[in-house]
């Protein structure tokens, strides 16, 4: 073809390129949308890491606190305003009595005053029934409580000496638990899962050091020098070698909840003594009790009959209880996998026996079999010969024969001059063929 022809080649590589160009621009990083889409993305990976979580539970916190607080406050502090009232008017009526008493009798003036304190009794009855649970010069929503009340939604904890008492504060309840309990077990479970790790990079390194002093080296299957062939440098920490197995200081920790359960059992009593210890300097509890209220939270059974007078140690509470919580996970999640390793094992086990007791049963059956085969080998062999011997004692020639021998005997027995009236047949000699006469 000439030089300004166009070949079907090139048309056909200037459409691929025009048609695929656009595909390949779909998400370009230096357009808006893609920028957008790019610190989506890293906002996600960083919100869905332990730390992200962590951060995003605590703002949500501190947002739920200020919201609970604005609703609920202005009713706590006008049924207290009620409360107030009610008794300054008492004590001035109270005050007018004493005044006037001269001019009152006794009866007049027990009746008033009994009257003036069932109306103070009873405002503060309704109070009681609207949620006010704290003397008149104390506020229950402030900003420590409301922290704590968040705390007690999304951890199921609920210890029920706060609670709100308007209807739009219980709505409110209900939407931020929705939201709330989600996310902290999500965050749990994270948690959980870290301290699963760290357990067994713990007995790692203690067996490493434990070798190393007994035997002066390291085992390589406790300590790993882990390094990219290709770059030539190390794994970095968190990097998944293979399925379920990540990297973190040059070992490789499983991530997965097989801790020996006596070894989870010891660190949740440890850290549930160590605790009691730390409530008894804040409160002004017992031993018995700071374990009792350390238990009843770790366990979110929460019946709130023991509970902190000091919300300043809030934060530090706070702390130690969502750890307490992080910890209880983890022990499900390790004793969820020890009776799964357990039910495994007898599955195993239970399928080996069944498969020795089937190759038992069939080897029996066997045995059964051949004695049967035996037994019916024999019994045609019985049974053949009898045939034989009943044909044999049926036939004409043995009949004859049989006959032939008998009268050979009774004539040989019988008296002289007898004939064979006697015979066993009745039948005399005269029906007796020719050449059968065994006169001679």
């Amino acid at each position: 073809m000439t030089e300004g022809s166009v070949t079907m080649e090139s048309m056909e590589s200037s459409y691929i390129q025009t048609s695929t160009a656009p595909h390949d621009a779909k998400h370009p990083v230096n357009t808006c949308w893609g920028k957008f889409v790019s610190g989506l993305k890293t906002i996600y990976s960083w919100v869905s890491s332990l730390v992200g979580l962590l951060f995003l539970l605590v703002v949500y916190t501190v947002i739920g606190a200020f919201i609970f607080r604005a609703v609920e406050a202005p009713h706590e502090k006008l049924e207290k305003k009620n409360i107030i009232v009610e008794r300054k008017e008492m004590i001035e009526a109270l005050v007018n009595i004493t005044k006037a008493a001269h001019g009152l009798n006794e009866s007049e003036m027990t009746k008033d005053v009994a009257e003036r304190l069932t109306n103070y009794e009873l405002t503060i009855y309704d109070a009681y029934k609207n949620g006010i649970t704290t003397i008149s010069t104390e506020h229950k929503w402030n900003i420590w409580t409301a922290l704590f009340y968040c705390g007690t939604i999304y951890t199921t904890i609920g210890y029920g000496h706060i609670s709100p008492a308007t209807d739009l504060g219980r709505v409110l309840t209900i939407i931020y638990a929705v939201i709330g309990i989600p996310l902290a077990l999500i965050a749990l479970a994270d948690l959980g899962r870290k301290f699963t790790v760290g357990l067994k990079f713990v007995y790692a390194f203690v067996r490493q050091v434990y070798y190393w002093k007994c035997c002066n080296r390291v085992r390589t299957r406790h300590r790993l020098d882990i390094t990219d062939a290709a770059a030539g440098t190390k794994v970095a920490n968190g990097t998944e070698v293979r399925p379920g197995v990540k990297v973190y200081f040059g070992y490789e920790i499983s991530t997965e909840f097989n801790i020996p359960i006596f070894v989870v059992a010891f660190i949740i009593l440890l850290y549930l003594f160590l605790g009691a210890g730390m409530y008894t300097l804040w409160e002004d509890w017992t031993y018995l009790e700071a374990i009792y209220f350390v238990f009843i939270s770790i366990s979110t059974i929460g019946f709130g009959d023991v509970i902190p007078a000091h919300p300043k140690f809030f934060l530090l509470s706070s702390v130690y209880v969502f750890i307490g919580l992080s910890l209880i996970s983890m022990s499900i999640n390790v004793a969820i996998e020890f009776f799964n390793q357990q039910i495994g094992k007898a599955k195993v086990n239970l399928e080996k026996a069944s498969g020795r007791a089937r190759e038992k049963a069939v080897e029996k059956i066997h045995d059964v079999n051949r004695t049967l085969t035996k037994a019916r080998d024999r019994m045609h062999d019985i049974g053949k010969k009898r045939s034989f011997e009943e044909l044999e004692k049926d036939s004409p020639e043995r009949q004859f024969h049989n006959g032939h021998n008998g009268h050979k005997t009774k004539h040989k027995d019988s008296p002289k001059g007898d004939n064979h009236k006697d015979s066993p047949n009745g039948d005399n000699h005269k029906d007796i063929p020719r050449g059968d006469n065994p006169v001679t």
